[in-house]
């Protein structure tokens, strides 16, 4: 044999026992398509690498952007129904203290609340706030309900329930619905010292002005 022959066959050799070790064994191929190779940067590509936790990091972080406008736009919508305010805050807020309050509520309602009594004699006032009262003397009672003769239950300047005795009437009067009236128009007497005599006197409208009959004192004076 040659010597060249020689050479190959001993090459041939070599390579069967594993000897020499093949290029696709040192990782030449910086990889390899098996997958796995290292990258020259440092990376694998076995798909665990860090450049694939990184990429996959930064979409976690776009999951939190996300998040975060949705509570953004939760604080700025509605808030949900009205709540209506207290008793005290309603009429608190337009200074009543006692009596009845009409008027709207924080949420934009029509309202009706009581707001309260006054009480140690004290009044409730057209301003609802309690105010000490003196009360009026029987002839300013009187006066305040156009009442010239008997007795008269109403309401005083202190708002509470109230009777007095206005009085009687002079001679020659007689007392109707709390106003004296000419007792006689049929007599042809000033009987009530008005200076007006009979159907004359407006205090006989109505009245009968004779003794028979049944004509009565008209508003023009007349007896008819």
């Amino acid at each position: 044999m040659t010597r060249r022959t020689l050479l190959t066959i001993a090459c041939i050799a070599l390579l069967s026992f594993g000897c020499i070790p093949s290029r696709n064994s040192v990782g030449f191929n910086e990889g390899g398509s098996d997958g796995g190779g290292t990258m020259p940067d440092g990376g694998s590509t076995d798909g665990g690498g860090s450049h694939g936790d990184t990429s996959g990091g930064g979409g976690d972080v776009g999951g939190g952007m996300d998040t975060g406008g949705g509570g953004m736009d939760t604080g700025g919508g509605d808030t949900g129904p009205c709540t209506p305010e207290t008793l005290d805050a309603f009429c608190g807020r337009f200074n009543a203290e006692c009596g009845t309050v009409q008027q709207m509520d924080n949420c934009g309602n029509q309202r009706t609340a009581i707001c309260g009594m006054c009480t140690g004699g004290e009044v409730c006032r057209p301003s609802h706030t309690c105010e000490m009262c003196q009360q009026v003397s029987t002839q300013q009672f009187c006066q305040d309900n156009d009442a010239e003769c008997g007795q008269v239950t109403a309401a005083d300047n202190c708002v509470n329930d109230r009777t007095e005795d206005c009085g009687q009437c002079g001679a020659g009067e007689d007392c109707s619905m709390n106003t004296c009236v000419e007792s006689n128009c049929r007599d042809n007497a000033d009987n009530d010292n008005d200076n007006m005599i009979d159907c004359a006197d407006p205090d006989c409208l109505g009245q009968r002005c004779r003794f028979r009959g049944n004509r009565t004192c008209q508003a023009d004076g007349s007896c008819q």
